[in-house]
């Protein structure tokens, strides 16, 4: 598949001038795809590659140093399964290049899937895959690999898996790529009873763990988990998954600086369900974590939900959930201070504690008038808040220590308002009182957010195989930095916000009939 897309410009008028000025905003780009795959044994064996390429061709200097002129990848990938389908491997590979101006490398260079800049990390300069950071390097090329040996069927089932990616892996010029820089590992083995039992249906356990590392060795994460879940003779379920990860390294908590400590915790979620025939179906699920190495986290969340069908021909779904999320390690700036440690390559990274409180009701409509005539309506109104306190620093790089500001080395923290209202704007901390280190002023971050939105559609099947959509979307959104969660100022405040609505006909017509 080959698409060649126009070049495309806009109109503006630069401020203080009194003449509209035209500007290329979209290069005249070539995007291509190509996949080819083909079976050996019956199926059993599948072999296939793909490739894809993207060229720009720019007019505009900033998108030559904002955009890739040129990006190509190419993938192997192969399934392969025997004993009558009991055993699997499956493997994936792929090679990516992006080529341009240095300034679009340089930015690919400091993305956060990678982080090139960031102090203490260690670098290759020889070869093709080279990690060094280069502000002149107009070439960048990555490797990813993935790989999956299984047992697939029986009552005992086990996998282990491998998925790399390496620091200079690119993709989204023609894919979606997070993060690159990994090395991820993990083992799971697996029991399942399908026979029923005395007082069961089935049940199903998972015990597993898995981590990654980083191409410097860091172990950036960790996990060891346990899943069940059980149907009863009366078609109830309940299931629980327990997760314990313990503190890891993090070299993109501090956005691009050093590599630190993220503070672990230990989760167990249960869910209980009803049964799913009845007219009246309820879910409850309640997730509580428990911090390590700090006594700042922590986050308790419930999840329950109903469903209500009066009849065959309607469905009625209400979904609350209350989330209260505290965050001891949240990113808040970063502040130039030449007296830091070299190892902190003249920056502070400032975090805080960040106490979130959030409130959502999902709420769903079905009615069938007809099977040619249907109705679904969706809402959702979300009440969020946000508080950050306790602003701190690491004392060092792979540390778990923070420095609380206001409390250690004599450091003091200053709260600014405004005169009139008395609302915080912002906070000055001195980090070391009387010492050498200058003050600094950073501006609030607490907030509160709300939105509502709604969605109906009505579907009518007007002729076997033609249908008509009529669509209705409502969104309302809004925000304020009161920091503290209040339902019925929030609430108010919500259906006071401006809507905006978007009405939608969308139509098929079955030729042939």
């Amino acid at each position: 598949m080959d698409a060649l897309t126009n070049r495309e410009s806009a109109r503006f008028r630069p401020i203080g001038s009194t003449q509209n000025e035209t500007q290329e905003v979209e290069p005249l780009a070539n995007y291509f795809i190509a996949r080819l795959k083909k079976d050996f044994r019956g199926g059993m064996t599948r072999v296939g590659t793909i490739t894809t390429m993207v060229n720009r061709s720019f007019t505009n200097p900033q998108e030559v140093s904002s955009l890739r002129s040129n990006a190509q990848a190419f993938g192997l990938d192969l399934d392969h399964y025997w004993a009558n389908r009991e055993y699997s491997f499956n493997v994936q590979t792929a090679l990516t290049h992006i080529g341009g101006d240095t300034a679009a490398i340089r930015s690919a260079q400091f993305s956060s899937a990678r982080y090139y800049q960031r102090p203490g990390r260690t670098e290759t300069s020889d070869g093709l895959f080279s990690t060094a950071f280069d502000p002149n390097r107009r070439n960048l090329y990555g490797y990813g690999f993935y790989s999956r040996l299984a047992k697939e069927t029986g009552n005992w089932l086990w996998e282990t898996t491998q998925n790399w990616r390496s620091p200079g892996f690119e993709a989204n010029d023609l894919g979606v790529l997070g993060r690159a820089d990994y090395k991820w590992m993990l083992a799971n083995v697996f029991r399942q009873w399908t026979t029923p039992g005395s007082w069961y249906r089935n049940i199903y356990t998972i015990l597993g763990a898995q981590q990654q590392v980083n191409y410097d060795g860091d172990r950036n994460d960790m996990d060891y988990h346990l899943w069940w879940q059980a149907t009863f003779k009366n078609y109830m379920n309940f299931s629980s998954f327990v997760l314990l990860h313990p503190s890891t390294y993090d070299e993109r908590l501090t956005h691009g600086g050093p590599t630190t400590i993220h503070y672990g915790y230990n989760m167990i979620s249960s869910n209980f369900g009803t049964d799913s025939r009845a007219r009246v179906v309820g879910n409850v699920q309640v997730q509580y974590i428990r911090p390590v190495d700090n006594t700042e986290g922590g986050r308790v969340a419930y999840f329950p939900s109903v469903t209500v069908k009066p009849s065959s021909r309607v469905l009625l779904s209400f979904s609350p959930s209350l989330d209260l999320d505290n965050t001891a390690q949240q990113y808040v700036t970063a502040v130039s201070d030449a007296t830091v440690s070299p190892e902190f390559a003249g920056t502070r990274y400032i975090f805080g504690r960040l106490q979130q409180k959030t409130l959502s009701m999902d709420t769903r409509v079905n009615v069938t008038f007809t099977p040619n005539l249907t109705l679904e309506m969706f809402a959702q109104p979300f009440l969020a808040s946000g508080k950050f306190s306790s602003f701190k620093e690491f004392a060092e790089v792979k540390s778990r220590h923070m420095n609380v500001f206001g409390r250690d080395n004599g450091s003091t923290v200053t709260r600014n308002t405004d005169p009139q209202t008395g609302a915080t704007t912002g906070y000055t901390i001195d980090p070391d009182g009387p010492g050498i280190a200058p003050p600094f002023t950073f501006g609030n971050q607490d907030f509160n957010f709300r939105s509502l939105r709604g969605t109906g559609v009505l579907r009518w099947e007007y002729r076997p195989g033609s249908t008509l959509y009529f669509v209705w979307t409502q969104e309302r959104e809004g925000s304020d930095q009161f920091g503290d969660f209040n339902f019925n100022r929030d609430r108010s405040a919500l259906f006071r916000d401006r809507p905006t609505n978007i009405f939608q006909i969308k139509g098929t017509y079955w030729i042939g009939r």
